[in-house]
């Protein structure tokens, strides 16, 4: 904005100089005219047949640039073509794909000079690991993948090969020799037939958890209950509780209400819902038998704590030491 500002100033005096309306003495008369010229020239624009004057040293972003204060950079900013190098990026940095499809991966890129830079692909984890190196596929991709310009495809992906994919190109010609960019693949898996778990038979008022889980959907499944075939929603007034994403079924008190079919659902928005077989579930009542067994140790251990308490009363007392005392 000041350059324009300058610009239109020297213009102005300039064209007033010219054409009069400014008169100088003779003595300045030439000074005032090359300085004129000068600061005009100065302020044009480079053409681009004045490019090929600058070394890769001497445009902008260089070392040699950076390294000075601000106003020469300003001064080299102004006087300088900018720097071409390496640049690498991807149309897609986020991939979805299904299973069992292909996935491409896509990497474009722009060199300065160099017109044969060295592409590679790695796949970042723990360690990284090599995909494409020195213009060949490593083992575990050789039979699946094939790479177009910089893009890598994928055939029939699975989810082991979910993760984050980078992409490096290498002009050792350029002024800044190396570029990336980064793809993340998520292979979606639809659901699976769920493992579902319904205890029984279960006696009459004890507390139950049913249990549904499948462990290979992608992204992770959400889970329905049915009791004989007519799903089961959780309420205040429901005497169970539902955990869609664990996949659980509570009951706090079960009664001969609850028996019936049971079976769980698992889906996500990869694939069509998976169900288990439907499972029966069995409610009884305490047979007679325990019934009398446990009120006959309940009774059992109540006489044995009266016992203990009426011998405990008694020693403080004394009536065993006055007993012993008038029988001598």
């Amino acid at each position: 904005m000041l350059e324009f500002s300058l610009l239109f100033t020297y213009i102005f005096i300039f064209h007033n100089f010219l054409i009069g309306n400014i008169t100088v003495h003779h003595r300045l008369h030439r000074p005032l005219h090359s300085w004129l010229m000068f600061r005009l020239q100065w302020l044009q624009p480079i053409n681009s047949s004045s490019w090929g004057r600058y070394s890769s040293d001497s445009c902008r972003g260089s070392p040699r640039a950076s390294s000075m204060g601000p106003s020469s950079s300003m001064a080299i900013a102004a006087s300088g073509p900018a720097c071409l190098s390496v640049t690498v990026s991807s149309g897609k940095p986020n991939v979805e794909i299904h299973e069992h499809t292909d996935a491409v991966l896509s990497c474009e890129f722009r060199t300065e000079k160099d017109q044969n830079p060295r592409i590679e692909w790695k796949k970042i984890e723990k360690r990284v690991t090599f995909v494409y190196f020195n213009n060949r596929f490593t083992s575990s991709y050789a039979e699946r993948a094939k790479i177009d310009g910089a893009t890598l495809t994928i055939h029939s992906v699975s989810q082991k090969d979910s993760g984050d994919y980078r992409c490096e190109v290498t002009a050792s010609e350029d002024h800044v020799t190396l570029g990336e960019a980064t793809v993340t693949l998520n292979v979606l898996v639809p659901p699976h037939i769920p493992s579902c778990d319904v205890p029984s038979p279960v006696f009459v008022g004890s507390s139950l958890e049913l249990h549904c889980k499948d462990k290979l959907s992608v992204p992770p499944a959400t889970y329905r209950w049915y009791k004989d075939n007519k799903g089961l929603t959780s309420t205040g007034d429901t005497p169970y509780s539902i955990d869609p994403s664990k996949g659980t079924l509570k009951f706090r008190s079960i009664s001969k209400l609850d028996a019936g079919m049971y079976r769980c659902e698992s889906s996500n928005n990869a694939g069509a819902p998976k169900s288990c077989v439907a499972q029966q579930l069995k409610i009884i009542d305490y047979p007679l038998n325990l019934t009398i067994l446990i009120a006959g140790a309940a009774g059992l251990l109540l006489f044995v704590i009266l016992c203990c308490i009426c011998a405990c009363v008694c020693r403080r007392r004394g009536c065993c030491g006055k007993n012993k005392k008038s029988k001598w």
